[in-house]
């Protein structure tokens, strides 16, 4: 799961450590302005406020579909309302204490609230392929193998700070990403390229963190696609 937080570094990390930990992606923000302008790249689902001091419904409502046209993003409240409100205003949760592991279970399990974009659109990818899906899992059997040198070179990179290949690495991964239809690691490779050219410190660390997290999850499903690819004569 992709979490957005507007909120201090501080309390995202007190209380989202366990979330982190278990693999999701968990990315903050000081304030709205700064979310909207990763939501016009990047796609978060649940938004978390903690202790906002000033909100409107209207605001609340407006983020629920900013940036990436999200249709089912959740937004969810940590704290008390701000004064100037007198309902929940649009959250769709609210917290006034920290919601534990087994509210985030409920919340992220099959049957839960929080959902996310499929790594990639398989019939999509045969209808780029032609139809032919020989072709199709000849390309995902490169970028498995591809991948990992992929993702090697660009945590070299980030260790060197080179953000020219940083940004080289994010085109190339771009690239792969395209071809199979994964929509989600071609935001996330298209964030961290433009970041890289613009030499955005934090943009390059969250959109290198959202490109690894996206890919373990399309090498994940594909992985998955090829050991039933003797049996599927469908999607998967």
């Amino acid at each position: 799961m992709k979490i957005l937080v507007i909120g201090p570094d501080s309390e995202v990390t007190r209380l989202f450590s366990f979330l982190s930990e278990s693999g999701h992606l968990v990315q903050s923000c000081p304030d709205i302005s700064f979310a909207l302008q990763r939501l016009e790249y990047l796609s978060y689902n649940p938004l978390v406020f903690v202790n906002p001091e000033k909100m409107d419904p209207a605001t609340v409502r407006g983020m629920k579909t900013a940036g990436t046209g999200e249709k089912d993003r959740a937004v969810m409240l940590i704290g008390k309302l701000p004064g100037s409100m007198k309902n929940t205003g649009g959250f769709d949760y609210v917290f006034e204490t920290p919601p534990g592991p087994k509210d985030w279970q409920a919340l992220m399990g099959p049957d839960g609230a929080f959902r996310e974009k499929e790594p990639l659109d398989f019939y999509a990818a045969i209808e780029l392929c032609d139809g032919d899906q020989n072709l199709f899992f000849d390309i995902a059997g490169i970028f498995l193998k591809d991948g990992p040198r992929r993702i090697e070179g660009l945590r070299t990179a980030l260790a060197q700070k080179s953000y020219h290949n940083v940004q080289e690495s994010a085109h190339l991964m771009k690239g792969s990403a395209l071809n199979l239809v994964a929509a989600p690691l071609c935001e996330a490779t298209r964030f961290l390229e433009s970041s890289a050219g613009k030499s955005d410190l934090t943009g390059i660390e969250d959109g290198a963190d959202y490109v690894i997290y996206e890919y373990e999850r399309l090498k994940n499903r594909l992985t998955r696609m090829m050991k039933e690819r003797p049996s599927a004569e469908g999607a998967p």
